[in-house]
């Protein structure tokens, strides 16, 4: 289990990978920070069946392709097609990127058109659904998928906004079959599962490899959120394991998720 914190200071225009030390088993080819100052532009084009997200942090980008423009603020998430440009606007932006490459099932109807972004969505706290903290935790959490899994052409499984509740907690479990990250936008936390409890704040970047036990603990007083993301193994489907031993099975790539997040 790997943790890093979001650079306080960047390289203007490169892109700064947040763990260079990591080798994924699965096709999570790239997560960088990147910084852009005022009107510099970056490159971000994939070719399928690889797919690029990218979250805006702060500042504002312009997306154009040869027949789209869009307009992006920060607290947004982006998927992105062939030969995007980013351009930073008038103050600048701070963003992560990350791309995975293809999966073990790739869906037609899921693939990315040519050029420019498929669709852009908001990391809105008012669009989170309240329930029951899950892996035997206690406490309250709020999630939503940004996109199902059945929608990507690629190995991405989870692209999620979550908050957890003060005093709640999500249990210790691990996945078969997925790595995944989270990025932490506000509050403070610990996390669980490794040699020594890690403490979580804004800016904290985790990495979680296969079958790496986790669970997640805000004491409070405020909320911890977070975004999620996890790209699932091209030969080993995925499923959640409480540590208590019971079995959660994850919808195949190229079928339809569950509303509740694993």
């Amino acid at each position: 289990m790997l943790l890093a914190q979001l650079p306080s200071a960047y390289l203007p225009g490169q892109a700064q990978p947040l763990f260079p030390g990591c080798r994924p088993t699965t096709p999570w080819a790239a997560y960088e920070a990147v910084q852009l100052r005022p009107g510099q532009s970056l490159p971000v084009g994939t070719a399928p069946p690889a797919e690029s997200l990218l979250l805006v942090l702060s500042g504002a980008l312009v997306l154009a392709d040869p027949t789209t423009t869009l307009t992006l603020g920060a607290r947004q998430v982006v998927r992105l097609g062939l030969t995007t440009q980013v351009q930073a606007g008038a103050a600048g932006a701070c963003l992560v990127r990350a791309t995975a490459g293809a999966g073990p099932v790739r869906s037609t109807a899921g693939s990315l058109p040519a050029g420019g972004p498929t669709q852009i969505e908001p990391l809105a706290p008012d669009r989170l659904v309240w329930r029951a903290a899950i892996h035997g935790g206690h406490g309250r959490i709020a999630s939503r998928h940004l996109w199902p899994s059945v929608s990507f052409g690629s190995a991405w499984t989870f692209v999620d906004h979550a908050v957890l509740a003060a005093d709640s907690c999500v249990g210790c479990h691990y996945h078969d079959g997925l790595e995944e990250s989270f990025l932490v936008l506000a509050g403070h936390g610990t996390l669980v599962g490794g040699s020594q409890p890690q403490t979580l704040q804004p800016g904290t970047v985790t990495w979680k490899p296969i079958r790496q036990p986790h669970g997640v603990h805000n004491p409070g007083p405020g909320l911890l959120e977070f975004v999620r993301l996890a790209v699932c193994h091209t030969r080993e489907a995925p499923t959640t394991v409480d540590v208590s031993g019971q079995l959660h099975p994850l919808p195949a790539v190229g079928q339809a998720h569950a509303t509740e997040a694993r």
